[in-house]
């Protein structure tokens, strides 16, 4: 049996202690900047050190949310910005914008990228032929997962690939 990976979202301090308590194997949180989670507390850039220090220490993965279109203007501070996620040890970033995903590879390369369900299809990071995405072997896992295009957002189909003889499982990765 392969256990669910629980995903939790922080808006702050409390809730990020409660989704550790709680068991949540990953959290995940806005910066004060550069994220669709604007009406939540989120966390300034200088915390995160902290932050993801309290999260490792407990085996809990962060992931921080930068799921908006990133304007020409703004590509300095979303520079800025993703060399201090990185610096401070954050797990992946979580993205909707393509360009945002060019960014991240040439700024940060060994940072993780995760598609944000805030993508649509017309713009999916998961579906655009421009974005470079490839498709990761995770057997640990036992799931093979696919984008489904057919649907108004990103969507990941799953099945059990431990019964399957349709070669290696694989998993949506950006």
């Amino acid at each position: 049996i392969v256990k669910p990976e629980i995903l939790a979202p922080a808006g702050g301090w409390p809730q990020m202690r409660a989704a550790v308590e709680a068991g949540a194997d990953a959290v995940y949180f806005g910066l004060n900047l550069l994220n669709a989670r604007a009406r939540a507390a989120n966390f300034d850039v200088e915390e995160l050190p902290e932050v993801m220090s309290f999260l490792h220490a407990r085996g809990v993965r962060g992931f921080v949310t930068m799921n908006v279109l990133v304007f020409d203007e703004e590509l300095a501070q979303a520079e800025g910005l993703v060399r201090s996620i990185a610096k401070a040890g954050v797990d992946a970033v979580i993205v909707q914008d393509v360009g945002l995903v060019n960014l991240v590879r040439e700024t940060a390369p060994g940072l993780a990228i995760h598609g944000s369900t805030q993508s649509a299809p017309g713009r999916s990071l998961l579906t655009s032929p421009v974005s470079g995405f490839s498709y990761q072997t995770r057997p640990e896992s036992g799931l093979r997962c696919s984008t489904h295009p057919s649907v108004a957002t990103a969507m990941m189909q799953c099945e059990n690939t431990a019964r399957s003889t349709a070669g290696e499982p694989w998993s949506a990765a950006i």
